[in-house]
């Protein structure tokens, strides 16, 4: 399975959380995440547009978050498109974590998708 790289120097920027009641720490590009029940989205050339039925709020994906919401659909985790993004485009891993995690959480704070 594709990493990213990533260096951080606290749990809170390397992207860590905590799971209360058990020892277990787990990266969020690592773990797999469930798109709402509320999220339709349709592809519109190489983005993605994404409606969230309960408040009738649109979202534009870019590429890169498209291909994030198609490995998201997938079940796959998030750092599977790692190293086809690298590879595509002139980004800095550490940038690539930055931004990913960035996204992950804009799509779970408008409950577009949350960690399963």
């Amino acid at each position: 399975m594709p990493h990213c790289a990533w260096a951080a120097t606290t749990a809170a920027e390397a992207g860590l959380t905590v799971i209360f009641g058990g020892d277990t720490v787990s990266d969020t590009l690592e773990a797999r995440w469930r798109i709402s029940d509320q999220a339709i989205a349709n592809a519109v050339a190489d983005e993605t547009v994404i409606l969230h039925l309960g408040n009738g709020t649109y979202f534009g994906l870019d590429p890169i978050g498209a291909r994030l919401w198609d490995a998201l659909k997938a079940g796959d985790p998030p750092s599977s498109i790692c190293a086809a993004v690298l590879e595509a485009y002139d980004v800095e891993p550490e940038q690539l974590n930055a931004d990913l995690r960035a996204l992950l959480e804009e799509l779970r704070s408008n409950d577009l998708a949350e960690p399963a």
